[in-house]
């Protein structure tokens, strides 16, 4: 089955092909290549279900998933799953992604960056800052 998916051409049928295979790193490899945001992110959404599918530990099937995205999908695949992430409330699931890929620098900042939001109130972005200050620290 494999080798009749390298001789298929249409990205809309070899990208959900490969998934149903659970080969997600090639799906995202074919989607990166054509260039294709949907599929990139088909993919991610998709791997992210079977991770948790697989586990029950929650804890578990985000650090195989964190980890399988930030090792072995393309840098369009990480980033994308970074700006999806930096759209949702909790800017720890954008920070943890940063970090496990050591990116110290970027993490402090998304959460230097959360202190300037004037609907939070002041103890809350000391907290922020103090957070930022501290992952900064990380990358010496």
């Amino acid at each position: 089955a494999n080798l009749l998916l390298i001789l298929e051409s249409s990205v809309a049928d070899k990208v959900p092909a490969l998934i149903s295979t659970g080969s997600f790193a090639d799906a995202m490899a074919v989607a990166t290549a054509a260039r294709d945001a949907e599929f990139i992110f088909f993919t991610l959404m998709e791997f992210e279900k079977y991770c948790m599918a697989t586990s029950k530990d929650v804890a578990a099937s985000q650090n195989k998933f964190l980890g399988t995205v930030i090792s072995k999908f393309t840098q369009e695949g990480f980033h994308t799953l970074r700006r999806y992430l930096e759209t949702m409330p909790d800017v720890n699931n954008s920070k943890n992604l940063l970090l496990r890929a050591q990116k110290s620098v970027e993490a402090g900042c998304a959460m230097a960056k959360q202190a300037f939001d004037p609907e939070i109130e002041i103890p809350e972005k000391l907290k922020y800052l103090a957070e930022a200050s501290r992952i900064f620290s990380l990358g010496k």
